[in-house]
């Protein structure tokens, strides 16, 4: 796996998504997404380790679970709804929950 990119945030014409980049790997004949790189963060997609400045950064499954789907729908708007389908599917929650993890 190769590191990310270094994204220049003052550049104005970036786009929100361009906040965040991916690494790809090729383990199979479709590309998969081997991290996510926002900030001094790296999420690392299968072991699903969360780094900031190469120190792991210790948080729960379901954080990453919404970090993940905040991740793959960069520059757009994620509705409470599409989380909670997402990061609790078929399982009833309290919006508190939900707050806690983001």
């Amino acid at each position: 796996m190769r590191l990310c990119e270094p994204i220049d945030p003052g550049n104005p014409s970036a786009a929100p998504d361009a906040l965040v980049s991916q690494v790809a790997q090729h383990t199979t004949p479709e590309e998969e997404v081997a991290a996510y790189c926002f900030g001094p963060y790296r999420l690392r997609v299968v072991e699903r380790i969360l780094e900031c400045d190469d120190e792991l950064v210790r948080v729960t499954p379901k954080v990453v679970d919404t970090l993940l789907v905040l991740l793959e729908h960069a520059g757009t708007v994620v509705c409470k709804e599409q989380l909670m389908e997402r990061v609790w599917p078929d399982v009833v929650v309290v919006e508190s929950g939900l707050t806690r993890n983001i």
